[in-house]
């Protein structure tokens, strides 16, 4: 089954979509692996390594969607840490890129239906081989053990939507901004902190902290996430405003 297509904008709550998103990687990856058990008779050299090796990329897209579903539904990182036996900036390190896209994708599994559909086709898949579970997806979804939920999720996106397009902008500044400092030809004592590239390049760093702290409430299921990646872009706008830059040779 497809999992990799623009995202309908017919979302479910965040944890639905994040739930169905581990849901469709994890039912490629068992469909992939299925597909290694039948022996077909002399294949192309290199054929089944090269199949097995797409089969280990699948798992580590199952394992970034468990680690989104995971934050999605309140589990910490403190607590992801103890149940994978590794240390919580390790668990963070590894899986907040992971959780970063996600937020910046609008929080809705990358598939070409909406939720709802891709429930239904999930709830498909599993009665495949078990008939008597008819609805083993969907009936774990907020949006049919609580219905009427949809309304605060929508307002909720609404706001995150704003402010992820803000972060696009900002980013796309910082990126400008940059660039004005790679083409700097001037001599470091004249880069200092109140040369006007300079002023660009705190400008740009300042807003995507600001940004990234707004979101920490807008989203407040990836507010560890949003506070880390502040406090990222403020260091280097506080060096910035500090001691200026160094162009690049």
């Amino acid at each position: 089954m497809s999992d990799t297509t623009t995202p309908s904008t017919e979302a479910l709550s965040p944890s639905d979509e994040a739930r169905l998103h581990l849901a469709a990687h994890a039912a490629c990856l068992s469909d992939q692996a299925r597909a290694l058990v039948p022996v077909q008779p002399d294949p192309a050299p290199g054929t089944l390594l090269r199949a097995a090796l797409e089969l280990r990329q699948q798992v580590d897209a199952v394992l970034a969607a468990a680690a989104v579903a995971e934050r999605e539904r309140g589990v910490t990182w403190q607590q992801l840490g103890k149940a994978t036996n590794t240390a919580r900036q390790s668990v963070h390190q590894k899986w907040h890129p992971a959780i970063e896209a996600w937020a910046e994708s609008g929080r809705r599994a990358q598939h070409d239906t909406t939720g709802r559909a891709l429930a239904a086709e999930l709830d498909d898949w599993v009665a495949r081989t078990e008939p008597e579970r008819a609805d083993a997806v969907s009936a774990g979804l907020d949006a049919v053990r609580f219905p009427g939920s949809e309304a605060l999720e929508t307002h909720q996106r609404l706001r995150a939507e704003s402010l992820h397009e803000r972060l696009r902008q900002a980013l796309a500044a910082k990126a400008e901004a940059w660039e004005a400092v790679n083409a700097l030809k001037l001599p470091d004592d004249d880069c200092g902190v109140d040369h006007p590239v300079n002023h660009q390049l705190v400008a740009a760093f300042t807003e995507l902290a600001e940004v990234y702290e707004e979101l920490a409430g807008a989203e407040p299921a990836l507010a560890d996430d949003h506070h880390a990646s502040a406090a990222w872009w403020r260091e280097p706008a506080q060096r910035c405003r500090e001691e200026g830059i160094n162009p690049q040779p």
